[in-house]
């Protein structure tokens, strides 16, 4: 038995050419050959179900020829190995290709939990600097007992461990060696329950030691330190984690003396814990001399600039910043060699800019200078033929926040940074208005410049009852979509009646919702020179659609990610997400009193494929199966992950919906049709595109 330690077990599995008479041939093959009988077990499942699965017991004999089996051809079929004292992930091999599987020798993990923690545990294999790639990243199951001590079996390798249980910060495990056939005692555990941050630091130079480097979190855009918010020492390894972090969003940050700081943005949600995607990168400290021209900023104080690591206007996307008095302003922790932006906000907050083209930290002292225009800007607003009074907020496009007010004659004065075509948001709650309009700032004969914006004067509005007829005065709000011209819009009902100015002729659907109930939708038409009837919305009781989630095996998944939309029967609605809890289930309680069905796009996370499924509306629990594999679809990675939407089933995704993953493209989905829009897209057109996407497979779609 000494001797085969330290082997491993190789399943080479071949399949036959198409049509061959033999199917397809499956060779077993064990290296280094061990000295006594090992007794193999293969199954095999097709990925489509067409097939019932197959069962294969082998013999592997010392100094015999590898042992040969046969499987049909035809399908895509996922093939795993057992054996005792060995692991093996599964395989998928379609008709006519061939895969190798390789069986890992063991290692053991054991401890015990503290008294009174939950015995619900599993082990998953961590990757760490250096190190080898772990054969998976699925949770691995452990055996627990009810005196709290558990044990697991885990394939054996140059890497590390993590301990976990729902809801509860891991416990991770990167010193003690996972050698074949041994066993890692790790003791008693305390899992504490609650979110927490983990990740890696690196630094950009070699023979780097993480010696006095600190993490800690703070809000973003901010340079203090969280008061309230944990500390925790860099390890030996680089590794660091940060247990009983408050959900929220927030700005992690590694210092260490003579280098410069490395932040990333990062978001922590309840009872998980959020791990960095890509290592925290420390580097020798550059200095920036930065200069702001002109000097002050529209209202004649200094700006404030805001340093960022990526060409983005997200807060964590914000390293630093500082006043920049007199237009001058040094900062001494940027890092060697990387990229950075600037943006200028006023003194009162407005972001003014946004760098496009950054620079680079490639001296000891970087200089770099900022110019602004400032220009004047002279206007008036007009509902109708009367003047509006209202608030006005240019430049949402252009990730800027520039506000100005018209005054009880429409007239408003203000600074631009520049002319042009401008979107403004005008927001009048006297008259029931906010709306989004694209205007154009001109420069006048005089030399100033001028904008004269013009909304129309027509308006909706309409009362909201119960099924009795008496008004419903609970907190509600009333959705508002023009179909194929306008994004869906939304205004508050106060005591029960709404009214929404300001809007273009046209047809119009409009649906209320509040916590509990919802109306079904309505439509209306704006005329110019009519006066619309009053609107309406019968407020019904919501209805219930009760899920479990469940993995490839039929195993309950908890903490699956599902965002909920209105079905596809309806024109438009609200995206939220919700997860399912420790038993895979999910009890969604606010479907509107009209709908038959639900969108649903479930994230089974990197180890499963994305689901878009129209899911009916009924009292009964269904079930929805995750596959292991899928395919990837790719697009244009150089459009804004907002200019395209994927249809599936009925339902739709924009692929914005994946941008918290830091994915250009779509991820790993379930097989199936599958067609792609140019946003914005309610129903597909002639100008998508529509294919099939199989397992294994990169689809290119592009929408003409």
């Amino acid at each position: 038995m000494t001797s085969r330690v330290g082997s491993v077990l190789v399943l080479s599995v071949i399949l036959a050419a198409a049509g061959s008479a033999r199917g397809s041939s499956i060779r077993l093959e064990l290296s280094p050959t061990p000295p006594e009988r090992v007794s193999v077990v293969l199954l095999a499942k097709a990925l489509d179900a067409g097939r019932e699965p197959i069962t294969l017991p082998v013999s592997v004999e010392p100094g015999a020829k590898s042992p040969e089996a046969t499987l049909p051809d035809g399908v895509v079929w996922v093939v795993e190995g057992q054996a005792a004292g060995y692991w093996s992930p599964t395989v998928s091999v379609g008709s006519g290709q061939s895969a190798r599987l390789l069986l890992n020798r063991t290692c053991r993990v054991s401890g015990a939990l503290k008294p009174g923690l939950a015995t619900q545990v599993s082990v998953r294999l961590e990757e760490r600097p250096g190190g080898a790639k772990p054969p998976t990243t699925d949770k691995l199951s452990c055996v627990a007992d009810k005196a709290e001590a558990f044990s697991c079996d885990v394939p054996a390798g140059d890497w590390g461990v993590s301990l976990r249980a729902p809801g509860r910060v891991p416990h991770y495990e990167f010193e003690r060696a996972l050698q074949p056939g041994a066993e890692v005692r790790l003791g008693p555990i305390a899992l504490f329950p609650g979110a927490s941050l983990a990740g890696w630091v690196s630094a950009d130079e070699p023979g780097w030691k993480p010696s006095g480097a600190k993490a800690h979190i703070r809000s973003l855009g901010k340079t203090e330190a969280l008061s309230s918010g944990p500390t925790a020492p860099v390890s030996e390894r680089g590794f660091i984690q940060l247990a009983g972090v408050k959900p929220g969003h927030y700005q992690l940050v590694v210092v260490q003396p003579g280098y410069s700081r490395a932040v990333r943005g990062v978001e922590v949600k309840e009872a998980l814990e959020a791990f960095l995607n890509e290592p925290l990168v420390l580097g020798k400290a550059r200095e920036l001399d930065l200069s702001v021209d002109p000097p002050v900023g529209p209202n004649g104080e200094p700006w404030t600039v805001e340093i960022r690591d990526a060409a983005s206007a997200a807060p964590g996307a914000v390293i630093g910043s500082g006043i920049a008095r007199g237009g001058k302003l040094r900062w001494r922790e940027l890092r060697s060699g990387q990229r950075y932006w600037i943006s200028l906000k006023s003194s009162v907050g407005e972001a003014w800019y946004f760098e496009e083209a950054g620079f680079v930290a490639d001296a000891p002292l970087v200089e770099h200078t900022v110019r602004v225009e400032l220009a004047p800007v002279s206007g008036k607003l007009l509902l109708g033929e009367q003047p509006l009074r209202a608030e006005m907020l240019f430049g949402l496009k252009k990730n800027l926040r520039i506000r100005m007010e018209s005054d009880a004659e429409g007239r408003f004065l203000g600074v631009l940074p520049g002319l042009g075509r401008w979107e403004v948001r005008i927001t009048s709650a006297e008259n029931g208005i906010k709306r989004d309009v694209d205007v154009d700032v001109v420069r006048a004969p005089s030399g100033s410049a001028e904008v004269e914006i013009h909304l129309n004067d027509l308006a909706l509005s309409g009362v909201l009852v119960d099924e009795a007829g008496s008004l419903v005065e609970r907190p509600a709000f009333v959705l508002i979509l023009n179909p194929g011209v306008r994004g869906p819009e939304q205004v508050s009902a106060e005591g029960g009646r709404f009214r929404a100015g300001g809007l273009p002729p046209g047809e119009y659907v409009l649906s209320a919702d509040s916590p509990d109930l919802a109306s079904e939708r309505v439509a209306a038409r704006l005329v110019e020179g009519e006066a619309p009837d009053p609107v309406r919305l019968v407020m019904k009781k919501k209805r219930r659609l009760a899920l479990r989630v469940v993995g490839p095996d039929g195993a309950p998944i908890p903490r699956v990610s599902v965002a909920i939309s209105p079905g596809p029967s309806a024109v438009s609605g609200v995206t939220r997400l919700r997860w399912t809890d420790e038993a895979g289930r999910l009890d969604w309680t606010e479907v509107g009193p009209g709908e038959t069905s639900q969108c649903l796009t479930l994230y089974g996370g990197r180890q499963l494929a994305v689901k878009i499924v129209d899911a009916r509306v009924g009292p009964e629990e269904q079930t929805i199966q995750l596959d292991s594999i899928g395919g990837t679809i790719v697009t244009n990675p150089e459009s804004p992950p907002s200019d395209v939407i994927l249809f599936h089933d009925g339902c739709y995704v924009a692929r914005g919906h994946f941008s918290g993953w830091r994915l250009k493209e779509f991820p790993t989905l379930a097989p199936g049709v599958y067609t792609l829009c140019a946003a914005p897209a309610y129903q597909p057109n002639e100008a998508c595109v529509t294919r099939e996407l199989k397992a294994l497979e990169t689809l290119v779609l592009r929408p003409r």
